[in-house]
């Protein structure tokens, strides 16, 4: 989310992105091994081609972007992040080989099945709740964290209580506290109800 795409330093805000460097290499990687890979602006996203890729992002996301037919060549600033999309199968494949490229210096998440995400290092969730518990006076132990996504990881472990969506993968599971529903049977409002409200 938008939240991550910045962290507050004292009373500025400083954008968060992926350093030049390792998004050309992440394009010649993707190039190599015939990924689909798209990166984004604060604007919008650019991809060098239209595929199934591209459309299946633009149906999911509902949002257009740019075909610029080098990416390379295109890329003048810092990407905001990195995204790979192929089948499930191969993302979670490809989820360790970047891994390796990069899992020290940048943040290597699978987002959705289909989503291999690269962020900066620090741009985690859990890092955002941490700046968002300062910046309102809110302590750990007094946040709930909700989500179903390994992305979701690190602020299901940040908060007081994690949780996990019933239809989150065993993985993202073993992190929380507590599995809900699923994210088509109210998961979100019965943790409301039993946390918040104290229903029973």
């Amino acid at each position: 989310g938008a939240v991550l795409k910045y962290t507050i330093t004292g009373s500025t805000l400083e954008k968060m992105a992926v350093p030049m460097e390792y998004a050309a290499r992440a394009i010649e990687e993707c190039k190599k091994e015939k990924l689909h890979i798209q990166i984004y602006s604060e604007e919008s996203y650019y991809y060098e081609r239209e595929n199934k890729y591209s459309q299946l992002y633009r149906s999911i996301s509902g949002i257009q972007g740019t075909e610029v037919h080098n990416l390379l060549e295109f890329m003048k600033e810092d990407p905001i992040k990195v995204v790979i999309i192929d089948e499930p199968e191969r993302i979670a494949v490809y989820r360790q080989h970047f891994d390796n490229m990069f899992g020290n210096v940048l943040q290597v998440s699978i987002s959705k099945p289909y989503f291999l995400e690269l962020t900066n290092i620090n741009a985690t969730k859990g890092n955002a709740l941490a700046k968002l518990g300062s910046m309102l006076g809110i302590s750990r132990e007094e946040m709930i964290a909700i989500g179903d996504s390994y992305n979701d990881i690190s602020m299901i472990e940040y908060a007081g209580l994690g949780v996990a969506m019933g239809n989150a993968s065993d993985h993202v599971k073993t992190y929380a506290q507590y599995v809900t529903k699923g994210n088509c049977e109210d998961g979100v409002a019965d943790v409301v109800d039993k946390f918040i409200l104290r229903k029973e």
